[in-house]
């Protein structure tokens, strides 16, 4: 097991080297705050950190936290246990909190049971019985509400932004929009669950039984209320997707390495010039391929639009499929490519039935502003990269796949007034 030890003062360092020069199975590396932690913990393959504390005051332990947001263990310790305050050290952060000195023995089986918490924990981000309809990589719990009254929903409503420990973008509008389904199928005298799920990275939250709702409305009152929350349904549940955000650490605790993988799973802005640095050449080559794509699409509609065949919306869904094949390999863009393959499917399912003179007029409307977005996002990204924040155009595709399905849903629209009421 590979140990570091974080401490300023030379006293602990001391104390805590020499014991751990008496336990032959266990390597030790001693460094203080201002060393490169993030360099040290790679370059020696550490398992466990050991953190120097002094006291319980919040300056002292925020320590712990910017630690514990690069998911390395931390145990607390200390050579008074008299002064500080353990259960606030384990709130901040901590997995444990070691008074020095100790019998060796004690140390070494409390080090190897923190080596199988480690483990354990690992194992934890794979649920088989998941609810959600985006991922089984979940930790293997959940909190399930019943909600089957107005106090229900309201103790639920409660819990998410007065208990809920982790910080989430889109919680009070997701909220919204959760409370209104509730309040609709409990008034429809329909009983239903709401499951909270999640992982290091994201939150997810499903409701059971949404199938008492039309997809269309469902989808229509979302895009209402918010044209920033992901979402997937699936038979009788849908789920929404929050990303959790990641707090503000200091300069010193990011490197540019690390910065490439958090910004991939947390709310960390990217510029495009940081983005387009850190993307792999041969991907790169294939951006280069979306140009020729975009061109198909535009003759693709100009077409559509003045002989208005069925045909030409079948050649756009197989261009929208190979513009997604693209976009899916960039781990920072997977909002992007589901609405294009939203887009591409929901074309590949059109009959000649369901189109007229109309919504063909509407549907071309939206697709040049589908294209607009398209080839503005590539420009600005991967050409100009002028953008400070890459994710800028996360939602618009997805709403412009919600309109272009309204288009077709003609009960859409008798259907959502009673629900609209809630919201």
């Amino acid at each position: 097991m590979n140990i570091l030890l974080i401490d300023n003062l030379e006293k602990i360092r001391q104390n805590i080297e020499y014991t751990f020069n008496k336990i032959e199975t266990h390597n030790l590396t001693i460094a203080t705050k201002d060393d490169d932690i993030p360099k040290i913990v790679k370059e020696n393959s550490i398992d466990i950190v050991f953190l120097g504390i002094y006291s319980s005051k919040e300056e002292e332990l925020n320590y712990i936290k910017q630690l514990k947001y690069r998911h390395y263990m931390v145990i607390a310790v200390s050579l008074d246990s008299d002064h500080i305050e353990k259960d606030k050290v384990i709130h901040f952060g901590a997995e444990d909190i070691l008074t020095f000195p100790i019998h060796l023995k004690l140390l070494d089986k409390r080090i190897n049971n923190y080596k199988q918490i480690m483990k354990a924990k690992n194992n934890l981000t794979f649920d088989i019985e998941a609810k959600n309809v985006f991922t089984k990589n979940v930790r293997a719990r959940s909190i399930i509400f019943r909600t089957t009254n107005d106090e229900s929903i309201a103790l639920m409503r409660d819990y998410f932004f007065n208990e809920y420990p982790h910080e989430v973008i889109g919680i009070v509008d997701c909220m919204d929009i959760v409370y209104g389904f509730c309040q609709f199928l409990i008034l429809s005298h329909n009983k239903t669950r709401v499951i909270l799920e999640g992982n290091q990275t994201h939150s997810y939250i499903t409701i059971e039984g949404i199938d008492k709702i039309p997809k269309s409305v469902i989808s229509h009152i979302i895009t209402k209320n918010s044209d920033k929350i992901i979402y997937k349904i699936d038979d009788n549940k849908i789920t929404f997707k929050l990303n959790k955000v990641l707090s503000e650490i200091e300069d010193t605790f990011i490197s540019k390495e690390e910065e490439q993988v958090l910004r991939a799973h947390f709310s960390y802005k990217t510029s495009a010039k940081e983005y387009v640095d850190f993307t792999p050449i041969d991907i790169m080559s294939n951006i280069e391929a979306l140009e020729d794509i975009e061109d198909k699409i535009d003759l693709t509609i100009i077409d559509f639009e003045k002989n208005q065949e069925i045909s030409s919306l079948y050649d756009m869904a197989e261009s929208f499929q190979t513009y997604y094949s693209v976009i899916s390999n960039l781990v920072e863009f997977d909002h992007i490519a589901f609405a294009l393959e939203k887009i591409s499917n929901f074309f590949n399912e059109m009959t000649e039935e369901k189109t007229d003179k109309d919504k063909n007029k509407k549907l071309t409307l939206v697709l040049n502003t589908v294209l607009l977005d398209l080839t503005s996002w590539r420009n600005t990204i991967f050409i100009k990269q002028e953008t400070e924040d890459i994710h800028y155009m996360d939602s618009s595709l997805l709403n412009s796949f919600l309109q272009i399905e309204m288009i077709f849903d003609e009960k859409a629209q008798e259907d959502d007034n009673d629900i609209l009421e809630l919201f």
